[in-house]
């Protein structure tokens, strides 16, 4: 808000509606603050809107994260458990240990996505 504006908004009452050109200025200057506040008020609820969606977004992402995590623990817990000799993934007979075991995981994923 400008200064003018503060000066014409803070004069008193009767300075303000003393005369015709007060009075309009006066009016002039509530007007122009009533669009401005308009104008404020759509931004406030466009932006309300846009956190929403990210609000929205993030949930999202944070399940998809737990769920990748389960995925993670499952496959630790597994990879933990096997024997260091051979064992099959994908009808491949691995036996590196738990190189091996990510590096067959890997082969048979990659030959997944080729089909």
């Amino acid at each position: 808000m400008s200064e003018i504006t503060r000066g014409v908004i803070g004069m008193p009452f009767d300075m303000a509606m003393g005369s015709e050109l007060s009075r309009r200025q006066f009016h002039g200057r509530a007007q122009g603050l009533q669009v401005e506040f308009d104008h404020l008020k759509a931004e406030n609820a466009g932006l309300k809107t846009g956190y929403e969606a990210y609000e929205q977004v993030v949930q999202g992402l944070r399940a998809e994260v737990e769920a990748l995590r389960k995925d993670a623990e499952r496959y630790w817990w597994l990879r933990s458990r096997l024997p260091g000799s051979a064992y099959r993934i994908a009808g491949v007979i691995y036996s590196e240990g738990g190189c091996g075991i990510d590096a067959g995981i890997d082969a048979a994923v990659g030959k997944g996505e080729q089909s």
